[in-house]
């Protein structure tokens, strides 16, 4: 018989139970790492809280705000300013227009009931009455005195070198002085075909470019008026002198009297040598498309007059005018 042998758990071998390696290192260090970890998170989370949102955020919220205020109150002003001179601009641009317009309807307005009243006028003024419908106009380049929205407009023709074209002027002027607010009085060139005529008219023009134009005109026209016939009205009927020598002097005393205008004297002396000023051929031009052949002649609202008016004429028309 077979001897059946029997081990015991003593005898048997012992079976070696690996410990994984895993087990050991998380149980002595996951713990610190966790700890470290949750540290960490709470340091961090102290130290930029208050930094991020209670300080850091709301100062570069206002600094924007604030830039962002500015930059729309520069431009609304921007725009406010860039669309005002753009009005500016257009009124400037249809004043001409405007102005040009109101003073045909003005015109048209009184044209019929100046015809009517004419009769009745002083004979002198009603002799000289023509109904010619052709009106001179008003430009920018024109000089004026008296309001520009008067309802009395009285346009004239005049040349400095006829004595009955100053007399006139030194009347409508006065009238002028006396209404202020009633007239609206325009002076247009109309000099006489000779050299020293158009030299003086240019003068004046010299000083309206240095905007002293009625300034050297009074002072021309007082300078003209010292005798009851001026010396500048003979000048080519004199036979002392040359025409060239003649025409010097004028030119030297229209010098002095733009020194007595208080003109800078050189810029006057080269517009003077200057040709003719546009505004002087204008004028010129314009005359004589409305036919006239002699100064002064006057225009209120739109009617020619012939020859001089007195200042009781001119008054009495004036009345007319505003009553109608």
């Amino acid at each position: 018989m077979t001897k059946k042998i029997i081990k015991t758990p003593e005898d048997q071998p012992k079976k070696k139970t690996k410990k994984p390696a895993a087990l050991k290192k998380p149980l002595v260090k996951k713990k610190p790492i966790t700890i470290v970890r949750k540290i960490t998170r709470k340091k961090v989370l102290k130290n930029s809280e208050p930094l991020v949102v209670e300080n850091v955020a709301p100062k570069k919220i206002k600094r924007h705000n604030l830039l962002f205020v500015i930059f729309s109150l520069v431009g609304v002003i921007f725009s406010v300013v860039l669309f005002t001179l753009i009005k500016l601009n257009s009124y400037y641009d249809n004043f001409q227009t405007l102005l040009n317009t109101d003073s045909k309807l003005v015109q048209e307005l009184f044209v019929n009931k100046l015809k009517e009243s004419g009769a009745a006028l002083d004979p002198t003024v009603s002799g000289m009455f023509n109904t010619n419908q052709a009106q001179p106009i008003w430009t920018q380049d024109d000089v004026y005195r008296g309001n520009l929205r008067a309802p009395v407009k009285i346009f004239y023709f005049a040349d400095y070198n006829s004595q009955d074209s100053r007399n006139q002027e030194g009347i409508l002027k006065k009238l002028v002085a006396n209404y202020p607010d009633k007239i609206f009085l325009v002076r247009k060139d109309f000099p006489n075909n000779n050299q020293i005529s158009r030299q003086e008219a240019k003068a004046a023009r010299c000083a309206g470019e240095q905007k002293s134009f009625w300034e050297y005109h009074d002072i021309l026209l007082s300078y003209l008026n010292r005798e009851e016939v001026s010396q500048q009205d003979s000048l080519y009927n004199g036979e002392a002198i040359s025409k060239s020598e003649q025409l010097e002097n004028n030119r030297t005393l229209l010098i002095d009297l733009a020194e007595r205008a208080q003109l800078d004297k050189k810029i006057f002396q080269e517009c003077l040598g200057q040709g003719q000023q546009k505004i002087t051929t204008s004028n010129i031009s314009e005359g004589e498309a409305l036919g006239i052949i002699a100064v002064p002649t006057v225009y209120v609202n739109g009617q020619q007059f012939s020859g001089s008016l007195s200042y009781d004429d001119l008054e009495r028309l004036m009345k007319v005018v505003i009553s109608k």
